[in-house]
């Protein structure tokens, strides 16, 4: 029986480089292994020398090796699709070009289904972790963040004596005594069947999403199963810092889940509630999705590598925008301003009606453009490109993802700001942060991109010190502290100001998913310094010391914690000021927390403060613990400022 491993590629030769490489070191039955690469940007340089690695000597001592340039369709299904049609195995196992296969684990596949030769089911297998643990081995069947389905993990999978940190041959021995289970769904970075029994994914498919979830009711609906085979573990590469060559649009998205939906007689409502009732898609585009789903193919940004110009500037700045302008695709189907509007603020003021992601920051985005020469943003959103041009900088460069008619050069925006005398240049530009070149010098950057703490602290890496005054970031609330995949937002925004120490947070609001500024002017300062994530120390945290030394552990669910937080982003002076409200807290939940009992008695020990210790009364200890907890967070906070002092 023959085997091939294919996989999609879009820019990404590394990842598919060292995929290969892998698959072929740690298999015995590579002659009987072959690999099918289906390219999706065959013209880019990655596609170029992944063309010369697969036909050249990756062919050596496998069954055959294919690279396939595609460029008729675009996106994640189609080519996947391909993959199948142009394999010669037996058996197919379809993977991203960016994962990591446990040893031994094709030839295990290979003897599987030589075992289960009219097997038709589908089959996946555990995605590992960075540190080999096992992450997931499925899907839940929920929605969340534009898809439908969530990781779980089936302990059917886990060895009983597995564990992190294992050598690796050791683990795949012992996954042998492991048998296949059936699973709702899975992740596609790793899947695969008999090739006569692949059923395809839907012809109409295009861009990104909606594959998950559908291909496996597919092979329910057709009576076939979906199963976890234990032992087929696989590694993903997440990270990605030099970002993505392809556009992600909501668009297809939410087409392609319609398009999958109909055609397995699905209904179509919790899609919609997903998309439309929570305002993440607006009405208007999917009523003209739904006219005719097949036909009603969104546009699709053209890659970074076409950048060319768009938009109007003055002579003096054409040489900055033929370097950084682009042209996009024009999406048709948002609504437009009236055709009588005469200047910009009647743009911005229609714009605020407009229910969206970004309506209600838009005066913050207007107050800080209009203290502002130069404004740069990247963003995904046409509502921030308003707001900024309504403050009237004199140079506005927007890096925006969205193929709006609005931001074309025939818009309005570009046509009324082209009039407005206060303005030198204003430029729509289509392309990733990481992709294009270091931004100009600038006073404004403002990044709405992804929700995700390690991309923001490349982005800022890559053009923070072009900023002479303020950085704005979007959805700061909702992935604050944990982002879409990884960390959240506050990791890069406090790894900057520490590094940074004369940057400040100038404002900070929980409204629509979130928006904080930092800033490095002295007179953006607030009166009182803005607070959004722990320092990591403060009086809370000295409180919840002493208490542990006599015995007092709160569960990580106490609401206690919640406190202690506040106590350590107040500081040790907010603190005083709020020290009657401390100590209400917790004589209110002396009993639910368990600070009752033996422990009062030994709270003199606890605070090893001879002079407070004195004046703590054991009947009513709680004031001379939170005194002891904030002169205690006072001496780290000294401590602290010295460093940064010393820094600058």
């Amino acid at each position: 029986m023959k085997l091939t491993i294919g996989m999609a590629h879009h820019m990404d030769f590394s990842g598919a480089y060292f995929t290969i490489r892998h698959i072929r070191q740690v298999n015995k039955r590579i002659k009987d292994i072959e690999f099918v690469v289906v390219d999706n940007a065959p013209d880019t340089q990655h596609g170029k020398d992944l063309k010369t690695f697969v036909e050249g000597p990756c062919r050596v001592g496998t069954a055959g090796a294919k690279y396939v340039p595609m460029t008729e369709a675009y996106g994640t299904t189609q080519t996947r699709n391909r993959v199948f049609s142009e394999s010669s195995g037996d058996v197919v196992l379809c993977v991203d070009c960016h994962i990591d296969l446990e040893p031994f684990a094709a030839d295990r596949l290979l003897e599987y289904f030589e075992a289960n030769p009219k097997s038709k089911n589908l089959i996946q297998g555990p995605m590992l972790n960075d540190h080999d643990g096992v992450y997931a081995t499925h899907f839940e069947d929920i929605w969340r963040d534009q898809m439908w389905g969530i990781w779980g993990l089936d302990k059917r999978a886990l060895a009983n004596d597995y564990v992190e940190g294992l050598p690796v041959i050791e683990r795949v021995h012992k996954t042998k005594g492991l048998a296949p289970f059936e699973i709702p769904a899975m992740g596609l970075g790793l899947f695969g069947c008999l090739k006569k029994y692949w059923l395809g994914f839907n012809q109409h498919f295009r861009g990104f999403g909606g594959e998950e979830w559908y291909i496996h009711e597919k092979y329910r609906k057709a009576g076939y199963k979906c199963l976890c085979l234990p032992w087929l573990r696989w590694g993903h590469r997440f990270g990605r810092p030099d970002g993505i060559g392809y556009t992600l649009t909501m668009d297809h998205k939410v087409r392609n889940y319609i398009l999958g939906h109909n055609e397995l007689g699905m209904p179509l409502d919790r899609i919609y509630e997903h998309f439309i009732t929570s305002g993440l898609f607006p009405k208007q585009k999917w009523d003209w999705l739904l006219q005719d789903p097949i036909n009603h193919v969104p546009e699709q940004a053209p890659p970074p590598s076409t950048l060319r110009r768009q938009g109007q500037a003055k002579p003096e700045l054409n040489a900055l925008a033929q370097k950084n302008g682009a042209v996009r695709n024009i999406d048709m189907t948002r609504p437009q301003p009236p055709a009588d509007v005469t200047n910009l603020d009647q743009v911005y003021d229609w714009c605020r009606t407009i229910p969206r992601d970004l309506e209600q920051h838009l005066p913050l985005m207007k107050e800080w453009a209009s203290k502002c020469d130069h404004v740069t943003e990247f963003t995904e959103r046409r509502e921030s490109t308003v707001g900024f041009i309504a403050g009237r900088p004199k140079v506005f460069i927007s890096y925006n993802l969205e193929n709006d008619y609005l931001l074309t050069a025939e818009g309005a925006l570009h046509t009324l700001a082209a009039k407005d005398d206060a303005i030198d240049m204003f430029q729509t530009v289509v392309g990733d942060s990481l992709q294009v070149p270091e931004i100009a010098e600038t006073d404004l950057l403002f990044v709405d991109t992804q929700h995700n703490g390690a991309r923001l602290r490349a982005e800022l890496e890559k053009h923070g010190h072009k900023v002479r005054r303020a950085i704005m970031i979007h959805d700061t609330h909702n992935y604050g502290h944990r982002g879409d995949n990884g960390p959240g937002l506050f990791t890069a925004l406090e790894w900057w100001i520490t590094e940074h120490p004369e940057w400040f947070i100038a404002h900070h609001s929980p409204e629509q998913y979130g928006m904080t500024v930092l800033s490095c002017n002295p007179t953006d300062k607030p009166e009182k310094p803005i607070k959004i994530w722990s320092p990591g120390f403060g009086p809370g945290t000295e409180l919840k010391k002493i208490l542990e030394s006599v015995g007092v552990k709160p569960s990580p669910t106490c609401d206690c914690n919640a406190k202690a937080l506040q106590m350590d982003m107040w500081g040790s002076a907010e603190c005083t000021a709020n020290f009657d409200q401390i100590v209400g807290w917790m004589k209110a939940g002396e009993e639910r927390w368990g600070w009752t009992g033996k422990w009062k008695a030994a709270a003199k020990l606890a605070i090893k403060d001879p002079m407070l210790a004195l004046t703590l009364d054991p009947s009513d200890p709680f004031p001379g613990l939170i005194k002891a907890a904030i002169k205690r967070a006072k001496k780290e906070e000294q401590k602290r400022s010295k460093i940064v002092r010393a820094r600058k």
